[in-house]
């Protein structure tokens, strides 16, 4: 079985890596680049690029933000248990998916249930 330690390395990694990312974009975005190309289509690409941009930061703040709240569950001792039944999360299922708060079954009932 997967320690505790090793899913929070695990998670603190992502974590940095998800900040190198986000910093990475914001330094993009804050125009430390070129400024927009005068030919028309070349400023389409350009615009494009920055709407893709935007949707890789939401991503990346919304994986971030998971990735904290799953550390804070690892400190409240709270990891392995399930959010909304409080039953053990599957260690499989915390091995594929290390910020899930819900068991397998909770997931299936909330599937059926949409």
């Amino acid at each position: 079985m997967q320690s505790l330690d090793e899913f929070r390395l695990a998670l603190l990694q992502q974590q940095a890596e998800l900040e190198t990312r986000i910093a990475a974009i914001e330094a993009d975005v804050r125009g430390e680049r070129q400024p927009l190309s005068a030919d028309w289509e070349d400023q389409s690409q350009e615009r494009e690029n920055d709407e893709v941009l935007a949707a890789l930061y939401r991503q990346s703040q919304g994986e971030l933000h998971d990735v904290h709240k799953a550390l804070q569950r690892i400190e409240h001792h709270s990891y392995t248990r399930c959010a909304e039944c409080c039953g053990e999360i599957e260690i499989e299922r915390l091995r594929a998916l290390p910020c899930t708060e819900l068991c397998a079954r909770c997931v299936h009932d909330l599937e059926d249930a949409i």
